[in-house]
């Protein structure tokens, strides 16, 4: 939990965070036993409430590339995010862009360095309703003036059985309180062998509308996630996942998806599951208030 207070002596506000890492395996804001994966193509609702909402563009750009489900929209990443509340917007792009509104009034075009790890957190933008700040973690931190926030990271992966991707984990942040809608506020019971009526934007709030359209939904729980983990032939390299993945089954099918014996494990795919293992380490994400 964070704590949010206005004064000394000020009550402080309890917190809840919704977590989106890789392909986009979801943690809503009921926390770890909820979690659930969603692919689509489209631009999807991660939460919203009132004037506050978060939206994250999520594309299939490398199904002619790699040598496992290749049939386009069958593995997405979050590629953009959008959030805004009370007349602020910020655009995060995954190729570097940031992109700030403010009561209708867009800013200057910023750039945001996704590759260098600042020793200090780096101030982009400080304005009335919204600041944004590069964090030292090769992330983006949004942190609006109702004490809402949105945490940004980037990641990108050359090799492996889905091919080379890149793509944007998310926090959202927010008061711990009721009437949220959206992604983080589903969960893997409500999600299991059902298709979400929630989550598909039915505006853009993407510039030019660049991301609308939906063309896959579906859901998939975390026991249908271990029963096809566990119906794999690759005993050697599932045991050496869940080592490296610190038994995160997300993270643990996202190294052994596809994978056809149960040869021993090569430096290549020791090396693979360290940096899998980055991308759905919280500590991955930047977590610190700034």
């Amino acid at each position: 939990l964070v704590g949010v207070a206005s004064g000394a002596n000020a009550p402080t506000t309890q917190m809840q965070t919704c977590a989106v890492a890789g392909d986009p395996h979801y943690t809503p804001f009921t926390g770890k036993k909820d979690r659930y994966t969603v692919m689509g193509t489209g631009e999807f609702v991660l939460a919203a409430k009132g004037t506050f909402s978060v939206h994250g563009c999520q594309a299939d750009e490398n199904f002619n590339n790699r040598s496992f489900r290749k049939t386009e929209g069958a593995i997405t990443w979050n590629r953009d995010v959008v959030a805004e509340d009370e007349g602020a917007k910020v655009e995060v792009t995954k190729d570097g862009t940031i992109n700030i509104t403010e009561d209708g009034v867009p800013l200057p075009q910023m750039t945001w360095d996704r590759t260098t790890a600042w020793r200090q957190a780096r101030i982009a933008h400080t304005g009335a309703k919204v600041i944004v700040t590069q964090t030292y973690q090769n992330g983006v931190n949004i942190k609006f003036a109702t004490g809402k926030m949105v945490k940004v990271n980037y990641f990108s992966k050359e090799e492996g059985r889905f091919g080379a991707r890149s793509g944007l984990n998310v926090q959202v942040v927010t008061p711990k309180e009721a009437g949220y809608t959206g992604l983080c506020n589903e969960s893997k019971s409500t999600a299991k062998g059902k298709t979400f009526h929630t989550v598909a934007a039915a505006d853009s709030k993407f510039t030019q509308g660049k991301c609308k359209g939906v063309v896959v939904q579906k859901s998939v729980s975390e026991e249908d996630i271990v029963r096809e983990i566990n119906a794999l032939p690759c005993l050697a390299l599932i045991r050496n996942a869940e080592l490296a993945c610190n038994n995160n089954q997300d993270c643990v099918y996202d190294v052994v998806a596809g994978c056809t014996g149960n040869e021993a494990v090569t430096a290549a795919q020791r090396e693979e599951a360290k940096e899998t293992a980055l991308i759905y380490s919280p500590e991955a994400l930047p977590t610190k208030p700034y």
